[in-house]
């Protein structure tokens, strides 16, 4: 699950990130700064992405879940 995410979280930033170039090279500044700002809201799902996939990695896919749905349980 986290893989395919991985790569539409890129494919994403990769698509922004070019966006915000061109509409920059046309003197649009606040299209620009709109662009950035998804960018960087897409590498943070992105750094949160990898990090998950981390923890599966180093602590077993039912731990994790386990400590999903214990912290989750928190809503009081």
């Amino acid at each position: 699950m986290f893989r395919g995410d991985l790569a539409d979280e890129e494919e994403a930033i990769s698509c922004y990130t070019r966006a915000a170039m061109h509409v920059a090279e046309l003197g649009d500044i606040g299209a620009r700064a709109l662009f950035e700002t998804i960018v960087l809201d897409e590498e943070g799902r992105q750094g949160w992405l990898d990090l998950q996939r981390d923890l599966i990695e180093r602590l077993g896919e039912k731990t994790c879940s386990a400590k999903l749905v214990a912290f989750g349980d928190d809503d009081d």
